[in-house]
């Protein structure tokens, strides 16, 4: 009896010792200092039960490195990387395979991609990509199959294609471009058949055709363009079989 006892006091300690590898709940990681200390109070963690914050929702951060991080393997909740104005690589996530909420990259104005989320292959919920004036792609992206609600890319002024989301296959929610003003190319979307939402494209003046959307064949929402003022023609879409609500082009 003695001998069972000794027995479940050991598995109750390695349980706890394997739910101790990563804090409870939500994690908050505003400096440098704060990513530093996560590391080595959590050098094992691998998956975060709920939502994680690189930077601020505030005040611009003076993180510069994430590496630290690259056990993680799953995020429950929403991944948020905001105001980091001196990150230039999203190294430290290369273990990420999924982020069961919201992936949102917010002015971060050094990164230039999004290598170092190399093994993510799907968002469960949406997708925000907004005013990061360093990105020119998103190479990092090649294992990302689907995104279960809105993908949004607003104001990335740098970014000249979809490069590097090969493997983007679905969007579960809407697909909404707005003033990305040096997008030249949709080319990156090949793979993209089907978007259950919207799809809007607004203020792209740089964006001349629709090429590089060779698979779109389902739009459940509309399809909406405005003040596109390099975009004179549809040409791109040839596979469009079906859209669900209106067309709108306005110039």
């Amino acid at each position: 009896m003695l001998k069972k006892y000794i027995t479940l006091l050991l598995i109750a300690f390695a349980g706890y010792g394997l739910n101790a590898q990563c804090p409870p709940g939500d994690v908050i990681l505003s400096s440098q200092a704060e990513v530093d200390a996560f590391v080595a109070d959590y050098p094992n963690c691998t998956e975060i039960a709920g939502n994680m914050l690189i930077g601020s929702l505030t005040d611009n951060t003076d993180i510069i490195d994430i590496s630290g991080l690259s056990p993680l393997t799953a995020i429950e909740g929403s991944l948020s990387i905001d105001s980091n104005v001196s990150l230039t690589s999203l190294t430290g996530l290369d273990q990420l395979t999924s982020i069961g909420e919201d992936l949102s990259i917010i002015f971060n104005p050094g990164l230039t991609s999004l290598t170092g989320l190399d093994q993510l292959t799907a968002i469960g919920e949406e997708f925000y990509i907004y005013i990061n004036g360093g990105l020119t792609s998103f190479t990092g992206l090649g294992q990302l199959a689907s995104i279960g609600g809105n993908f949004t890319i607003e104001f990335n002024h740098g970014l000249t294609s979809f490069t590097g989301l090969g493997q983007l296959a679905s969007i579960s929610g809407s697909l909404n471009l707005v003033g990305n003003s040096s997008l030249e190319s949709l080319s990156g979307l090949g793979q993209l058949t089907s978007i259950s939402g919207n799809f809007k494209f607004r203020y792209n003046d740089a964006l001349t055709s629709l090429v590089g959307l060779n698979q779109l064949a389902y739009i459940g929402g509309d399809l909406d363009f405005f003040r596109n003022q390099g975009l004179t023609s549809l040409v791109g879409l040839n596979q469009l079989a079906y859209i669900g609500g209106d067309l709108i082009f306005q110039s």
